[in-house]
Parts: structure tokens; sequence; C-alpha cells
């Protein structure tokens, strides 16, 4: 009689337990479905979000006596990640060497664990939205924010670029496309690409006409000694160790920035940045066109400002009408700005840049050395606001006055 009636109470907290696996799946149930891959917490990593990026192989000093199958750190026990080192005016990629490397750049990771480098995101590739995560066989770039953050606009971006030496640059058109290599749930490698290399009878390089054998090489972003610190380069063979990715706790929230604002101009510190209600006579200036005006207290000024997390930008919508958000005219070469009904296209997003002094820079998402530019540096009433590429100029320069 016990028997039989412990088994259905059995079967019943089985059924409960397996429903609550399908309500709420654990991070490795999720990560095993759609081969998302995770931080070193188990949560999954995210595009446009702050990392440490750590090289999990094992210091050489460490190293010692310890086969080569088995140099790999555990999981978090690197406190070093990538950061950047000047030289005659690039940044190139390396390891924070110690605590007090280059300033010695320390971040907090979201378990309160101090890690030294500099914080990266992962990017989908320029003219791309991806889905905001990291899979295996996801197309990815890097990029590195080199500066101060300020109130209201994130540090400068530099993109990693270039092949067997990589570096940063700002030009999003110039990044390098990675493809990710999923290890196991929380290791992952960044492939720059994959060769086929050629060897002779006797084992040396050669090429394919003389080549006795071939044989495809993987080439991974990973540290490499070169002296008293590690350079991160595009390196031949996958190697023992990956990648692991630390979630840090953000200096700066782009969430925080979400709300209505007046968008101040920096030309005259004073004019702002204003939607027409009227329909020009001139045909060639499209409804609801953007302008320069003097201030007042009109919804047509005011502007909605709402970050995606997917995209890693804003959209800047209109008070006057919220369907309307403000976008680059992206078509027969004109470099006009307006408010046009949302379709979320990626000219449709922009990017807020520190500019010093309390001013921003607002970047366009799909062509990211576009600029808002108050057109000739004008003041008056009606002069046009286009998109051009950056020159630090003061028409290029916005301030944001907060409204709600």
């Amino acid at each position: 009689m016990n028997v039989k009636r412990k088994l259905p109470i059995l079967t019943f907290l089985s059924l409960v337990f397996s429903v609550i696996v399908i309500i709420f799946p654990t991070n490795s149930a999720y990560a095993e479905e759609d081969d998302r891959i995770l931080d070193i917490y188990g949560d999954p990593i995210r595009t446009n979000k702050d990392y440490i990026l750590v090289h999990k192989e094992l210091e050489p000093d460490q190293a010692i006596g310890v086969p080569l199958n088995q140099r790999e750190a555990a999981v978090g026990a690197h406190k070093h990640g990538i950061t950047f080192e000047t030289y005659i005016g690039w940044y190139y990629p390396v390891t924070s060497h110690n605590n007090s490397y280059f300033g010695g750049e320390q971040h907090y990771d979201t378990k309160g664990n101090l890690y030294y480098g500099t914080p990266i995101n992962f990017e989908a590739p320029r003219g791309e939205r991806g889905d905001g995560y990291l899979r295996n066989d996801t197309q990815v770039s890097v990029s590195m924010k080199i500066g101060n953050n300020s109130r209201w606009g994130g540090a400068p971006k530099y993109h990693l670029t270039g092949t067997n030496s990589p570096y940063f640059i700002q030009n999003k058109s110039q990044e390098k496309i990675y493809t990710v290599l999923k290890e196991n749930s929380k290791e992952l490698n960044l492939v720059a690409d994959r060769v086929t290399l050629y060897h002779d009878k006797f084992g040396r390089p050669t090429t394919s006409y003389n080549a006795h054998t071939s044989y495809i090489s993987t080439r991974v972003l990973q540290s490499w000694y070169t002296g008293r610190e590690k350079a991160w380069v595009q390196h031949e063979g996958r190697g023992y160790a990956g990648l692991e990715v630390v979630p840090i706790q953000n200096s700066w929230d782009p969430e925080s920035v979400n709300g209505t604002y007046h968008l101040i101009s920096g030309v005259n510190g004073t004019s702002v940045v204003d939607m027409s209600t009227r329909r020009s006579p001139d045909p060639n200036i499209p409804l609801n066109n953007v302008h320069l005006h003097e201030k007042h207290d009109g919804a047509n000024q005011k502007w909605i400002f709402e970050y995606d997390q997917i995209i890693g930008a804003y959209q800047i919508k209109s008070a006057t009408n919220p369907n309307l958000v403000l976008a680059w005219n992206d078509s027969n070469n004109s470099n006009n700005v307006f408010a046009t009904p949302n379709q979320q296209k990626l000219e449709h997003y922009w990017i807020l840049e520190d500019a010093g002094s309390g001013y921003i820079y607002v970047k366009n998402f799909k062509n990211q050395n576009k600029v808002l530019d108050v057109q000739g540096k004008g003041t008056s009433n009606g002069t046009n606001i286009i998109v051009n590429n950056n020159n630090n100029g003061w028409n290029q320069s916005f301030k944001l006055e907060k409204l709600d």
C-alpha cells in the first residue's frame, strides 16, 4: 500500500519540476537550446554591452612543467584582460600586465571582483542588426571605448581592424569581422580567417604547385608574449586555451539618458534642433524637415531618446508625434536630416559620443563617420540640419537639456 501511494507523489513532483524547467529555464538550458555563449557567470553574452575579454592561457611562470594540453586557467582565474597601448598615434591591443600598467585601468565585475583592462563591446557587422546575442558562427566586430565617459555620451569607440597585428581605429567601415567559434558554453575563440597551407615532402612550407600535403589553418585572436607584455595578434592555430568574457559594472549606463530633451546647438549655445510643422514651398525640402530655431516651448523642439540594447544606439523621436524619428535621408546622395515614420532602418538610429565641455556628437548608426551638423555654421532660424563627416566643429556639437 505504501508503495502504491508513493508512486503518484513521485510522478507528480517530477511533472512539477519539468514544468518549472520549461517555464524558468536555467542559463545552461537555454544556452544548449539555441547555442548562445555565456559569460563566466552563466548569462548570455550580448552585443553592445561592456565586458573584459580575457585569454585563458596560463602565464609562463604558471605553465612550467604543465603539459601543453593542460595550460588553461580555471574560469575566472585570470584578472588581466585586454587593454591598449599607444604608439605614434595608433592604439594596439595588449593584455593588462599588472595593476599599474597603463594607468591601472580597473573595473569590477558584476560580482564585485576586481579586473584590469579596458571594456570591449561585441557588435554586429556594419550595416547589420543582429539579434543581440553571441552564438557559434555569429559574425561580430570588436570595439573598445578609449577615453572618459561623460554624463550624456559614451567614450569614443575604436574598432579592431588589421590582419596579423591588429589595431584600433575609429572608422567602423574598416572594422575586422570575426566569426565566433564556441569552444564550450563559457569559452570562445574569435576566428579571423581560415587559410590553406602547403608543405613539400620534407614538411617545409611551399606553394600549392609544389605541395605534397595541405591543411586548413584557423587563425584566431589571442594574446601572445612579445616581451614585458602580451600583444593580441591573429595567431595561427586555436591553441589550448580560448577566451572568456567577464561582465562588468557599467560606469555609464546608456539607458540612463532615456527621456525627453532639447538638443541645443554648440554654434551659439541657445538655438535648438526644431522639426518643421509646415510643408516648405521648396519641393526639395521634405515634410517634417529639421532645422535650427530659437528655443520655445513647442513640442516640435522636444525629442524623446530611447536606447535600443540590440542595436546599441538611440532612436530620437519627436514629442509632436512619437511615430516620427530623427533620421538621415539616405537616398540619392542626400545628407539631409528629417523626421520620418519609424521603419527601424539603420539610418533611424543614433550614437551619442562625448565631445567635451558637456557637449556630445550625435553619430548616425548607418555610417558612424556622419554626425549631426548645423549647415554652414549658421545661427539664424531655419538653418538646415544635415549629416556631415565629423570635423569636431562646434556646429557638430550639441548639449542635451533634460525636460522630464
